[in-house]
């Protein structure tokens, strides 16, 4: 039986060798830096489909905030593991954001609650409850716009661990715009390329990431949630590996959606 014990997944190269992420062990959380051309999108599919391809529909689910208003997304949007692409926030929508996410952090205490459990990782195998990674890009544009979803993600980034629900909090700019409280629980930081040193020292401690040339789009450092600086360069999910993805979860139960109906 999967476990819910783990989402480790391989993200890019180190050192020689594979890097692996796990949300679950090292995180709950994770922030994620760079400027436009640096790959950051491309490391955001790259990660969403290591993480499908390793864990299957009812151990994983995906809802991804496209903030960008663009197609980021699009690649992986047919993952029987997504259960919503949000890419047009308005205030209809984002109210809905903040009903939706409040709703399913109150399931997830119900599931727990019933099981008489204190972690996700200890329900039984049959018990219905898929771990929720939120990734949301270009994050401080929405907080900036909608202060009350900005608040239910703090929720989340404190409360989110023993109920299954984790943050890729992705950023162009993240310097004084996410939150300390959010930002203390993040404890894998990512940072691709980024413009001002002072970008890349709030997020890694480090210098490293601004000093990463433009001709290197996916190269990065990474603190993999234990303090130590790692440089990588990530993976590429081109849509071929997707589709393979797509294909061997095509039969697997669905995860439960936590978007609300508009």
């Amino acid at each position: 039986v999967p476990s819910r014990s783990t989402l480790r997944a391989p993200v890019g190269m180190a050192g020689g060798g594979p890097l692996e992420l796990d949300l679950v062990e090292r995180g709950p959380h994770a922030i994620v830096a760079g400027t436009t051309g640096s790959g950051k999108s491309e490391f955001l599919l790259a990660w969403i489909a290591a993480m499908a391809r390793d864990h299957q529909p009812d151990r994983v689910a995906f809802l991804l905030v496209d903030f960008k208003g663009g197609a980021a997304f699009e690649p992986v949007r047919e993952l029987p593991h997504v259960v919503g692409v949000v890419t047009d926030l308005d205030e209809a929508e984002a109210e809905r954001a903040v009903l939706s996410l409040r709703a399913e952090l109150r399931h997830r205490e119900a599931v727990l609650h019933a099981e008489r459990a204190r972690d996700i990782a200890e329900l039984r195998p049959g018990v219905e409850l898929s771990r929720l990674v939120i990734v949301v890009d270009e994050f401080q544009a929405m907080v900036e716009r909608f202060p009350e979803l900005g608040g239910v993600i703090a929720d989340i980034a404190a409360r989110g661990r023993s109920l299954g629900a984790h943050l890729i909090l992705a950023s162009q700019r993240p310097n004084g715009v996410v939150r300390e409280q959010v930002t203390a629980n993040c404890a894998i930081r990512i940072s691709l390329r980024v413009m001002d040193t002072a970008d890349s020292l709030a997020v890694v401690g480090s210098a490293a990431a601004a000093s990463i040339g433009p001709e290197t789009p996916g190269r990065g450092v990474v603190d993999p949630g234990d303090g130590r600086l790692v440089p990588f360069q990530s993976a590429i999910a081109d849509p071929q590996t997707i589709e393979s993805i797509r294909a061997a979860a095509a039969s697997a139960p669905r995860p439960r959606r936590p978007w609300v109906a508009s």
